[in-house]
């Protein structure tokens, strides 16, 4: 009588003269170095990882690993920079644990800033003029560039730059 196989028996048999070639097997070691670097992030900006934690586990390895694993710490970490919330943890991370000088990505979180305050400003004054030619003025009246579709619009175009920026800033460090 037949033996009868296994989905997995059957994979095994067909697979076992299979070998992976070097560039497969580094190609598998740094998704699974972006992986665990992308959870120790995550758990480090949640408080659920040490800040110590996450470097030790970059500096675990030779040399040369711990070179890639910082350089994926920082494509990490700039990645989830976000010019429209507060990135003080991210920067210490990137100082601290990455080592890398964060002053230049301080300066372009706040000429973002400061860029979209100017442009929030322009057009609350572009509204008010408007509404003024329509005769329509008082206290009660206010600009909500927040509801305007071109406002949102003019901000991810801004942040998209912003992030641009900082991971060339990332190539230049």
């Amino acid at each position: 009588m037949a033996e009868i196989k296994s989905t997995l028996d059957l994979i095994m048999e067909r697979t076992k003269d299979l070998t992976l070639t070097e560039e497969e097997k580094a190609a598998i070691r740094e998704k699974e170095a972006r992986e665990r670097i992308r959870r120790l992030v995550s758990g480090c900006l949640d408080r659920r990882v040490d800040p110590e934690e996450l470097a030790a586990q970059i500096e675990n390895g030779d040399r040369n690993e711990a070179t890639r694993k910082r350089e994926i710490l920082k494509e990490e970490l700039i990645g989830r920079l976000d010019p429209e919330r507060d990135n003080e943890t991210i920067l210490d991370l990137l100082e601290e644990t990455g080592g890398m000088d964060t002053t230049a990505l301080r300066a372009l979180l706040a000429g973002y800033r400061e860029e979209r305050e100017r442009e929030r400003e322009r057009r609350r004054y572009l509204f008010l003029k408007r509404m003024e030619e329509k005769g329509i003025s008082g206290s009660a009246l206010v600009s909500e560039p927040d509801r305007d579709p071109s406002w949102r619009a003019w901000l991810e175009e801004r942040a998209a730059a912003f992030r641009r920026r900082a991971a060339a800033n990332l190539k230049a460090s």
